[in-house]
């Protein structure tokens, strides 16, 4: 799962993992838990698994007159992914806690003229 984020944000989530942020916009809507209860998805950390879509949240860097933005690459505990049917058509996901995040890779992303 990929997850863009802008510079001033990459120290803290080096050093206390990725944490919920301010812009909460899917979560009262409904989904289903892992037990299939219908629940909200709630407050969280958003995820997707399309690279492109995650450098929409990315702020890019100049370096040696290319453009570059960090992508955390991170594994996640399936059985608490939340992801109401909008989130499924935009290809996103959402965990709720931290605790259930591995960041394991960080991605430099070179900005191009395609993207």
């Amino acid at each position: 799962m990929y997850h863009g984020t802008q510079q001033k944000s990459i120290c803290s989530i080096v050093k206390k993992n990725l944490q919920p942020g301010f812009a909460q916009y899917y979560a009262n809507d409904e989904c289903r838990d892992q037990f299939g209860n219908q629940v909200y998805v709630g407050q969280g950390i958003y995820f997707t698994d399309k690279l492109l879509i995650s450098t929409q949240y990315c702020q890019y860097t100049p370096i040696c007159n290319k453009q570059f933005a960090v992508i955390f690459m991170s594994r996640v505990s399936p059985n608490y992914i939340r992801q109401s049917k909008q989130m499924k058509e935009n290809g996103y996901f959402l965990i709720n806690k931290s605790l259930h995040i591995r960041p394991y890779r960080i991605l430099l992303h070179e900005k191009n003229e395609m993207n």
